[in-house]
């Protein structure tokens, strides 16, 4: 999957990258076997305790510079002024940004089974983060419902998540 990113990106071997909600610290590790200087951030505590090892040191609560960020099944979590808040926040961080977002219709996600998981409150669709994405001063550069070697597993569902590059 990172090496799909990075090739989805076109992320060059002397930019840095930020896994904004990296958890364990699994797309970290995956980048830096690949190349590229990445780093981890996360607000759980727990998650980032049981890191690799190897990442430890480049996985951390705090939010640091980076050219990219990479944000994959993060925002559903978050409220609609958190939203606003870390998209305004975003814009001194980064040049460019991955949005993973799983996409619905405002009350449910297009994918039945994202509504299994009871932290997953914002469900919103294409236009409304579009919408989001403009007022906090990002352009967005492409869009996909589908991103080859990223949540494949989920493809069957035509607009099941949105995959935006952000500049």
């Amino acid at each position: 999957m990172a090496y799909n990113i990075i090739k989805y990106c076109g992320i060059k071997d002397n930019e840095t990258v930020l896994d904004f909600g990296c958890a364990k610290g699994y797309m970290v590790k995956a980048l830096r076997l690949l190349g590229i200087n990445a780093r981890g951030s996360d607000i759980s505590y727990y998650a980032i305790s049981m890191c690799d090892r190897e990442v430890e040191p480049y996985v951390h609560k705090e939010i640091t510079t980076a050219d990219w960020c990479i944000s994959k099944d993060v925002f559903e979590h978050l409220t609609e002024y958190e939203i606003e808040e870390m998209l305004k926040k975003f814009k001194s961080y980064f040049k460019y940004v991955f949005m993973v977002i799983p996409l619905g219709d405002g009350n449910r996600f297009n994918v039945p089974e994202y509504e299994n998981d009871i932290t997953h409150i914002t469900s919103q669709p294409k236009e409304w983060w579009e919408d989001k994405f403009k007022k906090a001063g990002w352009k967005i550069k492409q869009f996909n419902y589908l991103v080859k070697g990223v949540k494949d597993n989920w493809a069957h569902y035509k607009e099941g998540n949105g995959f935006w590059l952000l500049q």
